[in-house]
């Protein structure tokens, strides 16, 4: 696909010549936005070293201030764009991303200072950790409780010391989850420290930061949160993983297994007539069944096979590398095992039964609700054709699964960008939202459109820089106008637009993108916080 763009790139370089060579009157500002998007628009189609040369033309514009381009610049510009027509012609276009398990980390960091989180986020998300940046406390504090991320670093934020002021709110969650933060100042005199330890901080970073050891640091409180988290995975009455330890862990299993080829398969579990159990013979006993029903299961179960409480008498088997049907042959064994165990009482002894559902991945999934809602409604038809049996889940039986509208909106004045994402939008798939898709070519088009859905959620594509209203303006009126909850903004900008990405995260964009990007790795980006916003 990228190879059409690059070609529709390369046409356009091809036609801007020609209009150049016949002699077309050009502004400064009007060469200037040329390069500004070729630069963006090469590097985001793999046209790499044209985004090098535009970069450096549009260095050389920015450092003069006539009004109209002088024969010279334009004959320099010409040359450059022929040399690379020359040059490029035979260039065939390698923009395939490989997904990475690493991106499953979140980072927020809440800093203003716009060179250095640059500099963090791309060192961290080099070895596949995701940054988020919030420039404002209001904007910080909203995705610390929205995203609950992996790992918080925090600057003193100006002369106010709202730094603190942060650090102080989101010390209590942060204990609560095990979420390890950090404060980072240019200010690391005693007094600072002592109060940042005392409010809750994990860490207390002076800067200049040494970013050598700083990844390995990172890494180091992310694994030692997970370390903890592992430690009270557990349900506390029958050893089995619980209900937290398995959303949290499906997302990693469901992406190794889509890309590696493999099949998963999720089953429910129920025990029959529970609440008879404890009706006749006191909760005690029923507690005794839940045990020794886990621990039963837990000591058959192979390596790829693993036993979560998800609820009461209800729990999860979790099969890696099984289909639902070799799923349901393990599922007969434990069924055997199972109704071979007696218990005890003062005038008698009993067994139980359980009955199962079985759902396995399929491609177009992402998310652990989709394969649980489909293991628990074969579930339901196993305990309606009698009990005591396993259902493997069929899709047509399925009632339809009412998905959550999601709206993307894309705006670009660059035809080449705003169609390439169009069209990797329309090809994202999720088996939670019911995703529509529209496009805008600048600002005005947008706003003034009925892109907006009430109680709906929203994704805005929205790029920085584009003629008529700009993207900070386009910006400005969304969070103005539109609750937030409901909108979630990504901007695009250009490598070395720091103002410009300052501004956008001060007035309440949720997220940016620097050009050149590769459009596979913005859905899978999109996703993530979509899912994160939208669905936790």
């Amino acid at each position: 696909m990228k190879t059409s763009y690059s070609e529709m790139l390369r046409q356009r370089v091809k036609d801007t010549i020609s209009l150049w060579e016949n002699g077309q009157q050009l502004s400064h500002k009007e060469m200037y936005r040329f390069f500004h998007s070729l630069k963006g628009t090469a590097g985001t189609v793999g046209l790499h070293e044209w985004s090098i040369v535009a970069e450096q033309l549009v260095d050389l514009y920015d450092q003069t201030n006539e009004e109209t381009v002088s024969s010279e610049l334009k004959q320099l510009a010409l040359d450059g764009l022929k040399s690379l027509l020359i040059q490029d012609e035979q260039v065939l276009v390698k923009a395939e991303v490989a997904s990475t398990l690493e991106k499953k980390y979140f980072v927020l960091i809440i800093d203003d200072d716009i060179a250095f989180v640059n500099l963090i986020k791309e060192t961290l998300e080099q070895v596949g950790i995701t940054v988020l940046i919030a420039s404002t406390a209001k904007k910080g504090l909203e995705m610390f409780f929205t995203l609950q991320p992996n790992f918080v670093l925090i600057d003193l934020l100006g002369e106010d010391d709202s730094g603190f002021q942060i650090l102080k709110q989101i010390s209590p969650e942060a204990r609560q989850q095990f979420i390890p933060v950090a404060i980072v100042t240019a200010t690391a005199t005693k007094v600072n420290r002592k109060l940042a330890y005392e409010l809750g901080a994990t860490d207390f970073i002076g800067k200049p930061l040494d970013i050598d050891t700083f990844v390995p640091f990172v890494k180091n409180r992310i694994q030692n949160k997970e370390i903890i988290l592992q430690s009270i995975a557990t349900d506390e009455l029958t050893g089995a993983f619980n209900r937290k330890q398995l959303t949290s862990i499906a997302p990693y299993h469901i992406e190794l297994h889509k890309q590696l080829g493999k099949p998963l398969s999720v089953a429910m579990l129920d025990l029959d007539h529970f609440k008879k159990v404890n009706d006749s013979h006191g909760h005690l006993v029923g507690d005794e069944v839940l045990k020794t029903f886990a621990k039963t299961i837990q000591n058959e179960c192979d390596k790829s096979e693993i036993l979560y409480r998800y609820g009461g008498e209800e729990f999860t088997l979790l099969f890696l590398n099984k289909t639902a049907e070799e799923a349901k042959t393990r599922i007969e064994t434990f069924r055997t095992l199972i109704a071979q165990t007696y218990y005890p009482t003062s005038t008698t002894s009993f067994s139980i039964t359980f009955s199962a559902g079985i759902s396995s991945l399929k491609n177009n999934q992402t998310h652990i609700k989709q394969l649980i809602e489909e293991a628990d409604y074969a579930l339901y038809q196993a305990k309606h054709m009698g009990r005591n049996r396993t259902t493997l889940f069929i899709e047509k039986e399925l009632p339809v699964i009412l998905k959550h509208p999601l709206h993307v909106a894309i705006i670009d004045d660059d035809t080449i960008v705003r169609n390439l994402l169009v069209s990797q939008f329309l090809e994202w798939q999720h088996p939670m939202f019911e995703i529509t898709v529209v496009y805008y070519e600048n600002g005005k088009e947008f706003t003034g459109s009925e892109w907006y859905h009430e109680g709906q959620n929203h994704i805005v594509i929205l790029d920085s820089l584009m003629p008529q209203m700009s993207g900070i303006e386009v910006l400005k009126h969304v969070r103005g106008t539109y609750p937030s909850k409901n909108v979630l903004i990504s901007m695009i900008s250009a490598q070395k637009e720091e103002e410009n990405i300052l501004q956008a995260l001060i007035q309440g964009a949720d997220d940016y993108l620097l050009k050149p990007f590769y459009p596979k790795e913005v859905i899978m980006r999109i996703q993530r916080l979509a899912e994160r916003l939208f669905l936790a």
